[in-house]
């Protein structure tokens, strides 16, 4: 995919609530096997260029502005590929899977240590200006998100590894899982808990705040690579409308991926969403 691509026609459809979007990295090879060292700031070591894009950005009609401005977390292979990205301090917003999907596009001059190409992880402090328009299709309204400008992207030599905390060996078991999806891991081990970055406030249903409902509805999902909630589902119901605005405050959340030797990898995790009317 080229950038062209990705700025004249990345967007995002919304309809009822649920938004879709795909994360689509370059595949700079098949395995963990495959994954180059990884350096930081350091003697001898260059940060990947950007390499400039020539962008036509489509005119748009009136539309509503969405603008913010983020932080990633991107290694950069020694052919200019962003390999493993994901967010250190996102928006909480569908900006953030824009921001995402921009880095995936990106290509880059790539970084040198000691003179010869290779892996470097860096910081892309960006900022988008979106812009949200609405139209009908077969009588049901769908809103896309699009870019309206080239974002700006401000790249820095990352000092460390960016991670969350490794989990004590000594350890209780981890719970018994469903089966996983291929791909998808548990946390324990060698691999460290993923890490809540920006969380939401669930919405009390009317139902809810009527009947003065309190507790707590516990969720199990997905954190993948890039720190995105996928696959919310209910594990402990409170209240079947609670439920539902517990999935839809999950879907806010931004995580530090969970981290195999250094190397992000997708965990099943719980989260809790407490429900207290005072």
């Amino acid at each position: 995919m080229s950038r062209n691509f990705l700025f004249v026609g990345l967007f995002l459809l919304v309809a009822g609530g649920a938004s879709t979007q795909t994360i689509v990295p370059p595949a700079p090879g098949d395995a963990a096997a495959t994954r180059p060292v990884v350096h930081y700031a350091g003697v001898g070591v260059t940060a990947p260029e950007l390499i400039p894009a020539n962008l036509t950005i489509p005119p748009g009609g009136h539309c509503k502005e969405m603008d913010g401005a983020g932080k990633l977390s991107v290694v950069v292979d020694g052919n200019g590929l962003p390999r493993e990205f994901f967010l250190i301090k996102p928006l909480g917003s569908d900006l953030d899977k824009m921001m995402l999907n921009i880095v995936a596009a990106d290509r880059f001059k790539p970084g040198v240590v000691d003179g010869v190409p290779a892996a470097v992880a860096i910081s892309d402090e960006m900022k988008v200006q979106a812009c949200i328009e609405e139209r009908k299709e077969a009588g049901v309204k769908r809103y896309s998100l699009r870019v309206r400008s080239v974002p700006e992207q401000k790249l820095a030599i990352q000092t460390s590894l960016i991670t969350g905390p490794k989990p004590p060996t000594n350890d209780v078991p981890p719970p018994d899982h469903e089966s996983l999806p291929p791909g998808v891991f548990q946390v324990g081990g060698d691999i460290t808990d993923p890490v809540v970055i920006k969380s939401a406030d669930p919405e009390f249903s009317e139902k809810g705040r009527a009947d003065k409902i309190n507790g707590i509805c516990w969720i199990s999902l997905i954190v993948d690579t890039h720190g995105m909630p996928k696959n919310p589902k209910v594990k402990q119901s409170l209240e079947p409308s609670m439920d539902q605005t517990a999935l839809a405050a999950i879907e806010r959340y931004r995580f530090t991926p969970a981290m195999r030797n250094g190397e992000p990898v997708a965990v099943e995790v719980e989260v809790e969403v407490n429900f207290r009317l005072y």
